[in-house]
C-alpha cells in the first residue's frame, strides 16, 4: 500500500505510471491527455523527491522522472531543449554514482540525449551520433 500522503519514491512513480497511462489511454481513444499534462504530472513527481534525498530508491525515482520529463521536452510542442539536456545530464549523475551504477537507466539517458540532438530542428546528427 501506498501512502499517497507522505512524499517519496513511491509516490514520484505513481505519477510518471499516471501519465504514462493516461497517454495511452488517450492515444487509444480513451480520453485526451496533452503534452502540457504529461510535463505536470512528471514535475509533480518530481517535487516528490528532493534533489538528494540520501536513500538510493528515491534517487533512481528522480532519475527515472528526470529522463521521463526530458524525453517529453523533446517531443513537446514548445520543446526546450536546455531544459532537457539539464535535465538528461543530472539524471546521469545519479545513475553514474558507484552505490547505484544503473547501467539500463544510462543507456536510457544516453538514447535520450541522442534523441535530443536527431529531433533538433535542423537536426544535429554529428551530434547525436555518439549517443546511440
Amino acid at each position: 500500500m501506498i501512502d499517497l500522503g507522505k512524499p517519496g519514491p513511491d509516490v514520484a512513480r505513481g505519477h510518471l505510471f499516471v501519465a504514462i497511462g493516461r497517454d495511452l489511454l488517450a492515444k487509444a481513444g480513451s480520453g485526451s491527455f496533452s503534452k502540457a499534462d504529461k510535463i505536470s504530472l512528471f514535475e509533480a513527481g518530481l517535487g516528490q523527491v528532493p534533489a538528494d534525498p540520501g536513500d538510493e530508491d528515491a534517487l533512481l525515482a528522480r532519475a527515472e522522472l528526470l529522463n521521463a520529463l526530458g524525453e517529453c521536452l523533446i517531443y513537446a510542442p514548445e520543446r526546450d531543449e536546455e531544459r532537457a539536456l539539464a535535465l538528461f545530464q543530472e539524471s546521469l549523475e545519479i545513475k553514474r554514482r558507484p552505490e547505484l551504477l544503473d547501467l539500463p537507466g544510462m543507456a536510457r539517458s544516453y538514447g535520450g540525449l541522442g534523441r535530443l540532438y536527431f529531433y533538433a530542428d535542423p537536426p544535429e546528427f554529428e551530434k547525436a551520433q555518439p549517443y546511440f
